[in-house]
């Protein structure tokens, strides 16, 4: 009786660690995020033809100044 509780507690282990190296890589991914891509762009907007005309684009953040009157 006490060899079966000691095979079963054996069979038990195993069965533990197969399922936390079969899980292993999912947690590893959970934490992973991506970061996001930011891009900014610099554009000047015709109020007399409501079109806008692109000054400059860049992977990066930046603001333009306020350059209204």
């Amino acid at each position: 009786m006490i060899k079966d509780n000691m095979a079963v507690s054996q069979i038990s282990r195993y069965i533990q660690l197969f399922l936390i190296l079969l899980f292993l890589p999912l947690i590893g991914q959970l934490n992973a995020q991506e970061t996001p891509v930011l891009t900014s762009n610099l554009e000047i907007y015709s109020l007399e033809t409501e079109k806008r005309s692109l000054v400059w684009s860049e992977k990066a953040h930046f603001e333009a100044p306020n350059w209204s009157t």
